[in-house]
């Protein structure tokens, strides 16, 4: 049955996000979360509380009881997993990584052979000859979170699914430390 108290849904409990934040957005918070670095470990809550509205208009706004149950989340990035903590929140923590894809080694294989390999690849090879980074250094990402929401005062719920979008930062310190690490591993 759907839900006739309304839903505010917002973010909170930000942690590990960069303070200075490193693009401020004046938009609407419970849409867009602020800027993160790639490889940084971060944490947020999805708070989700249903209300009633006032009668008459303009006194405060009754709270119903909620409760919400995680049904999926994506992202379309590694590193990120979604859980619920409590009867409102729902909290996406972890560390961000495969953002940036375009990136690639171009190495020197035992048999001769120059061949362009991702980031990630863990193959064999003697000697790393040339780098290129990734062409994009700011990434949107959209987290995904479709949660089954409960009014417990009426029994009434509802499949809500919400998107929150983040632009995720490209790190060149963490790339020219694994580009390091890339060298150290080839045979010369």
């Amino acid at each position: 049955m759907p839900l006739t108290a309304l839903l505010s849904i917002t973010t909170g409990n930000t942690v590990g996000f960069p303070s200075p934040p490193l693009n401020p957005d004046p938009g609407d918070l419970t849409n867009t979360l602020e800027d993160i670095y790639e490889g940084s470990k971060i944490s947020f809550d999805v708070i989700y509380q249903l209300y009633n509205e006032s009668f008459p208009p303009g006194g405060p706004n009754v709270d119903a009881t909620t409760s919400v149950d995680l049904i999926s989340y994506t992202n379309g990035i590694n590193g990120l997993t979604a859980q619920k903590v409590s009867d409102q929140v729902i909290r996406i923590s972890g560390t961000p990584t495969g953002v940036f894809t375009d990136g690639y080694y171009t190495v020197l294989k035992k048999d001769g052979s120059v061949v362009d390999v991702s980031q990630s690849d863990t193959g064999d090879y003697v000697a790393v000859v040339g780098w290129s980074i990734p062409s994009t250094k700011i990434k949107d990402i959209i987290h995904e979170i479709t949660a089954n929401v409960k009014d417990l005062d009426t029994n009434e719920h509802e499949i809500i699914t919400e998107q929150v979008t983040q632009d995720v930062y490209w790190r060149a310190d963490l790339a020219v430390q694994a580009f390091r690490e890339k060298l150290n591993r080839g045979s010369i």
